[in-house]
């Protein structure tokens, strides 16, 4: 779970899912309102930016489906910010040796 933007601070954001192995499957929602925020490259003809409008900042939960057989992977997040047009990145190390039960993130 990350967050994007702050309290009262009105925004867009698009989102990137950027270095996951094609063996795992992965989602991002917003917490509100369980709501994809990616755009599925099969619903549109061609790439384009999704905005997620914000009333005031939004908490994001990354989702994760490995495979049986998994192997460590890495991930990041690409967040761009509509008003100054700058992305950032939010990484993750996935490891399914990471101590706890069902626990990927280190």
């Amino acid at each position: 779970m990350f967050l994007a933007g702050g309290l009262g601070r009105r925004d867009a954001y698009a989102f990137e899912l950027v270095g996951l192995s094609p063996d795992w499957k992965a989602g991002l929602y917003d917490v509100r309102n369980n709501r994809s925020l990616l755009v599925n490259p099969a619903d549109v003809p061609i790439e384009e930016t999704q905005w997620v409008e914000s009333p005031g900042g939004l908490i994001i939960m990354l989702a994760t489906h490995p495979p049986a057989d998994c192997q460590t992977g890495n991930l990041e997040v690409h967040v761009t910010r509509r008003s100054p047009r700058k992305t950032v990145i939010v990484e993750f190390n996935l490891d399914p040796n990471a101590q706890g039960t069902g626990c990927y993130f280190v």
